[in-house]
């Protein structure tokens, strides 16, 4: 599996990233996990030799397909030109988001959607928000001047 990002008309792609390949078992849906990061407007696409000897594709009239041979690398650019035939990627995927773009998908793989640096449970924040408390001491003339040093310390 490979995402594509378009950035040239009519048909110049890039490849954002890949997954595979993975060993694929005939006559039942093959399902993988993957993170992959992609845009708005990016393409689901994949690597075979053509269309015919892979059962990637099946006809669907209405349908229409770009290819390139041979295949691109991660980073690498072409254009690509429309298939002959009315064929349709038998391929497809679920995307999730990702607030803190950490890598994770925050339904399923990040427990932490607001924090990058964890994946599991957030951490606890209850800590940082205790406010350190000045002491009174004995010394002091007057409860006034103990909280002008008070703050002062503060800042």
């Amino acid at each position: 599996m490979k995402v594509f990002r378009k950035v040239a008309d009519p048909l110049t792609y890039t490849v954002v990233a890949h997954d595979g390949p993975k060993p694929l078992t005939p006559s039942v849906v093959n399902t993988f996990q993957t993170r992959l990061p992609v845009k708005a407007g990016d393409v689901l696409g994949n690597n075979s030799k053509s269309p015919a000897d892979n059962a990637s594709y099946f006809p669907a009239p209405g349908e229409s397909f770009i290819e390139l041979q041979p295949g691109l690398a991660d980073g690498q650019m072409g254009t690509f030109a429309l298939g002959a035939d009315p064929l349709r990627l038998n391929i497809s995927a679920v995307l999730e988001p990702d607030a803190d773009q950490d890598g994770f998908g925050d339904e399923t793989q990040d427990q932490c959607a607001t924090n990058a640096t964890t994946q599991g449970p957030c951490p606890s924040t209850s800590a940082a928000k205790q406010r350190k408390k000045c002491k009174k001491h004995k010394k002091h003339r007057s409860a006034e001047s103990a909280k002008k040093k008070c703050k002062k310390k503060k800042k």
